[in-house]
């Protein structure tokens, strides 16, 4: 069993980001055995839950191979930096979930990979089903004035 973790830091908590702004996030690789890791792949990407088909958007990809990491102290941080694009913003609906995340996959001898995620928030929006429960509350929902 490969005794790996990722362990991705962004600069705040929790880990919402405005649209167009600059994104900053480290991440650290834990576990005894290092030199398996052959290649690591970073990526910023958004994805879609829910009926219909799958999309992928891959906003962010770096990927660092056996001769770029043979230079590097693979237990020090690895930093990145892009700025987000203004859309599509992180959405949690009823039949349709946007979600945003950082992935890091981790490619080791013997053809194995490891991947690990960590999820943010790309703008603010209020969830459908936060917007279902305001509305049932009687909250008034913006727009929704007369």
């Amino acid at each position: 069993m490969d005794n790996f973790k990722v362990a991705v830091q962004f600069p705040k908590r929790p880990a919402v980001f405005d649209p167009s702004s600059e994104m900053n996030f480290e991440f650290a690789i834990l576990g005894s055995e290092l030199q398996l890791i052959h290649a690591i792949e970073v990526s910023v990407l958004w994805h879609t839950e829910g009926k219909g088909n799958e999309d992928v958007g891959i906003h962010y990809f770096n990927r660092l191979g056996k001769r770029d990491l043979v230079h590097r102290n693979l237990q020090e941080k690895f930093r990145y930096a892009t700025f987000l694009p203004p859309s599509p913003l992180t959405y949690n609906g009823l039949i349709l979930s946007i979600e945003w995340l950082v992935r890091v996959k981790l490619f080791l001898d013997r053809g194995r990979a490891l991947q690990f995620d960590e999820p943010f928030t790309l703008g603010s929006q209020l969830s459908a089903v936060e917007l279902s429960e305001m509305s049932n509350a009687g909250a008034v929902v913006e727009g929704d004035e007369e």
